[in-house]
């Protein structure tokens, strides 16, 4: 049977443009406070009358200057901005097409968008203006076609000075429908819509496409969504239709999210009284995960949660439901193909009751549910693909004919890829998944995309690529690896050199969680990957080797950022120790108890945390204050009264085991591990109990490598919690994550060393208590072993020739007073002493360091 929407059918002109329909079928308000877009930070507001006289001179600007034309594509790189939509309508306006793509991509996946698209014109934002620029210059668009969308660069131009430049400029006239066509004719949007089988495919949004999908969501759209949250990036199709085109057709506010964290976007929903909260479901989960973040905000006035980019379990919806009761969930599913929603919960279905299931058929949809093996209709209740039809699917793929009738059949139906079935009240529910997209954040990444180059990392045989649960992420993708022969006897090592090569081709969403090295790639006889098996061996309790690249919880002030390490499990850990000595050598112990000692501890840690480190992170905050210099001159006193409680409990460096230092808590790394965990609720609870980084691990060096003097003059200090330390390893010009490429100078003089150089995100260093830098660099640069050039110093942070430039902020936060610095250092002199375990030995004396991280 087919399914049929019970929502009236909609209707409008098949020969009205998006831009007209839009902007010019209605007036618009034309005072300041009319509704328009915000930014939700710098609270800049532009109109919705303000974005159309915008919109019209650049257009004309992109005609007259740039020779832009019908069918042409413009691109916008970057992120969340009050112009976007000035930028993307603009191009919509004069019959071109408007394309986004992520801020994340490299120069490679920027090029390949640029290529496909035929893409004349880029904005870009100063933060990837580079790769901006050397994408173009790579597939031959002018320098000069690369515009900013705001901010400002030497010798590039932006939207801002293009509209001051502008005066008198007559507008060009707006596209209108040729005779003979309709809008369902004509392309408005490009979207990349990462495919199962190779690269991401561009997918046409006609002008049809919009507007129906805007009219049939706001039919199952209370009246009283009149704020909305633009949280979502605005090159995905649900930020597309969501957050940038339906609220100009329902004249509502927009409050863009240009810099996320999860303060950022309670704040703009406190202070601006949004009822109805579009995000993914990685912010919906800290919502429940962090309710010591969430209760700093007056939430009250919220309705109903929405989302819908990745699968949501049952427990975070009860547990959503128990943190915020008196509201409602709305779902919805739908794809790039089919413009966003086929589904979406009507008012009458916003209880939680119906979250599990993604909604009802919108407004002039059909969907049929076809089973896999006959081919015909399923009965209601069984599962088969999901099969949509209706004004809102879209056009098919740019230039791959061929795709396109594998998607869309000669009726009319996209054909999704996705298992499900229909109950009886109408509601759609989603089984499985026929295509293997992995979902991370919500943006799809294409298993074969990243099959295609780890094909060719040389250490890989064969490999394939499926996703695997992620909390925060919903899913990241794992690689099961076949190396070749010569890689087999170092799978570690081979591992981790394929980690970093995926990071160097590819954006952050599409690195690697989890690499399995196995011995053959299940597959068909007819060579297709069995991923179930595949899935099953991933899961089960047998001798392969798999190396996990863990990105760890982090403070919610520090956004969704990710800090990877390397774990590895099943069955070995391989250290190598660099030909040391046995007495340098570290041993390595496991455990699978926690003491009974532990037990009580992480009793006492927990009890701790919650009742006085909790509590004083706000104080602690205000303490701190908002002014730069203030930030990092202070040092709260509500710290030093935590310090004194935690010894009083005795609850002081529990991190150090007794293999590295006598006096060390004997705790093992797994139950001090159970213990940060508690820790990383709190902003501060960690140098309560001295546990903060970096002084763990430069404690940890000094315990382990350092001579008694060095003990004596540092290590006493850090323990005792008298001092704050900071770890210099990175540089600017230079990756220096990897020890063989520093460039930092020691050079031996006689009894001394003289350092010559810069560091940055140098950790530790604003800190006005640090009076001790750990520093690597390099004392025998031309020693053919490339990783026995480099030493490790312990320089005193108030030598003469240090200058502490600045501090740098990471993902909009200073992280004061701790800081991290860019530092130079003009022709310090530091005593021959002051050398950590050996010369030549500063990447194993630092593996205990990076381990620790």
């Amino acid at each position: 049977m087919v399914y049929q929407s019970k929502n009236p059918k909609i209707s409008f002109s098949p020969k009205q443009t998006l831009w007209s329909w839009l902007l010019e079928s209605k007036p618009l308000a034309s005072d300041s406070n009319a509704p328009g877009f915000t930014d939700a930070i710098s609270k800049k507001h532009l109109t919705y009358q303000t974005l159309k006289n915008y919109a019209t001179t650049l257009s004309s600007i992109l005609v007259t200057g740039y020779g832009l034309k019908e069918n042409d594509t413009t691109i916008v790189y970057g992120k969340n901005s009050i112009w976007y939509p000035v930028a993307t309508l603009a191009a919509i306006r004069v019959g071109a097409v408007a394309c986004g793509v992520s801020p994340d991509y490299t120069v490679d996946e920027l090029s390949y968008s640029l290529k496909t698209s035929k893409a004349k014109v880029i904005f870009a934002t100063v933060e990837n203006l580079d790769r901006a620029q050397a994408a173009a210059a790579k597939v031959g668009i002018p320098q000069g076609n690369v515009v900013l969308l705001e901010g400002s660069s030497k010798g590039v131009t932006s939207i801002q000075e293009l509209l001051e430049n502008s005066a008198g400029l007559a507008p060009v006239p707006s596209f209108q429908v040729p005779e003979g066509k309709t809008n369902r004719d004509i392309c408005g949007f490009l979207c990349f819509s990462s495919g199962t089988t190779g690269l991401p495919k561009a997918v046409m949004i006609s002008h049809a496409n919009i507007i129906a999908q805007c009219i049939q969501i706001k039919d199952i759209t209370l009246s009283s969504h009149d704020r909305v949250l633009a949280a979502l990036p605005f090159y995905h199709i649900t930020g597309i239709i969501h957050q940038l085109h339906l609220p100009i057709h329902l004249n509502a506010n927009v409050y863009v999210l240009s810099k996320f964290t999860l303060d950022s976007l309670l704040q703009t929903v406190s202070e601006n009284k949004i009822k109805e909260l579009l995000i993914v479901p990685p912010i919906l989960i800290r919502l429940v995960r962090e309710p010591e973040i969430v209760a700093k905000y007056d939430l009250s006035h919220v309705e109903r949660f929405s989302s819908g980019a990745a699968p949501l379990s049952r427990e975070i919806l009860d547990l959503l439901e128990k943190a915020f009761p008196g509201t409602g969930f709305k779902q919805g599913y739908g794809m790039t193909e089919s413009c966003s929603a086929i589904v979406s919960h009507p008012p009458s279905k916003y209880a939680y009751k119906y979250a599990d299931r993604v909604g009802m058929l919108v407004g002039s949809t059909e969907v049929r549910i076809v089973d896999l093996e006959t081919g015909k209709d399923c009965e209601v209740g069984k599962s088969g693909e999901i099969w949509a039809r209706g004004p809102q699917m879209a056009m098919g793929y740019l230039n791959n004919p061929k795709a396109t009738r594998e998607t869309f059949d000669k009726d009319g139906f996209l054909h999704t890829g996705d298992i499900g079935h229909f109950d009886d009240e109408g509601l759609l529910s989603i089984t499985d998944r026929l295509k293997e997209m992995i979902k991370v954040k919500g943006i799809g990444v294409a298993p074969a995309e990243l099959e295609n180059i780890l094909l060719g990392h040389p250490h890989v045989n064969d490999v394939a690529v499926c996703g695997i649960p992620d909390e925060r992420a919903g899913e990241r993708p794992k690689a099961f690896v076949v190396l070749k022969s010569e890689e087999a006897l170092r799978p570690i090592e081979a591992a981790r050199e394929i980690f970093e090569y995926v990071k160097k081709e590819k954006a952050r969403y599409k690195w690697l969680q989890e690499i399995e090295i196995v011995s053959i790639i299940p597959k068909s006889p007819a060579g297709k990957v069995l991923k179930r098996k595949l899935r099953e061996m991933g899961t089960s309790d047998n001798k392969n080797i798999v190396v996990k690249d863990i990105r760890a919880p982090v403070p919610s002030y520090i956004a969704l950022a990710d800090f990877p390490y390397y774990q590895i499990s099943r069955p070995t850990i391989v250290i190598n120790t660099m030909d040391l000595p046995a007495s340098a050598r570290i041993p390595i112990a496991f455990s699978e108890q926690v003491s009974k000692k532990a037990q009580k501890t992480l009793d006492e840690v927990e009890l701790f945390v919650q009742e006085k480190c909790i509590p004083a992170d706000a104080v602690f905050a205000q303490m701190l204050g908002n002014k730069p210099r203030e930030r990092f001159a202070a040092h709260p006193r509500i710290l030093e009264d935590l310090k004194y409680e935690a010894k009083r409990r005795g609850l002081w460096n529990p991190f150090l085991p007794k293999s590295h230092y006598a006096e060390g808590s004997g705790y093992s790394n797994l139950e001090y591990g159970l213990m940060a965990e508690q820790l990383g609720k709190s902003q501060i609870a960690s140098e309560a109990m001295n546990c903060s980084a970096p002084d763990t691990g430069n404690m940890e060096v000094l315990a382990k490598f350092g001579n008694a003097a060095q003990k004596k003059e540092w290590l006493e200090p850090l323990l005792e919690g008298k001092m704050r330390s900071a770890f210099l390893m990175t540089e600017p010009d230079v990756a220096s994550s990897d020890a063989t490429n520093i460039q930092f100078e020691m050079k031996r003089d006689g009894d001394s060393y003289i350092l010559n150089g810069s560091k940055w995100w140098s950790s530790g260093a604003g800190d006005p208590r640090c009076e001790l830098y750990i520093v690597m660099g390099k004392t025998d640069p031309f020693n053919p072993n490339t990783h026995r050039q480099q030493s490790v110093l312990l320089v005193p942070a108030r030598s003469a020739g240090i200058t502490v430039h600045r501090m740098l902020s990471v993902f909009g936060y200073d992280d004061a007073p701790h800081g991290h610095g860019h530092i130079s250092f003009n022709n310090v002199r530091i005593p021959a002493s002051s050398l950590v375990l050996g010369a030549r030995l500063g990447p194993t004396t630092l593996q205990i360091h990076v381990d620790h991280i």
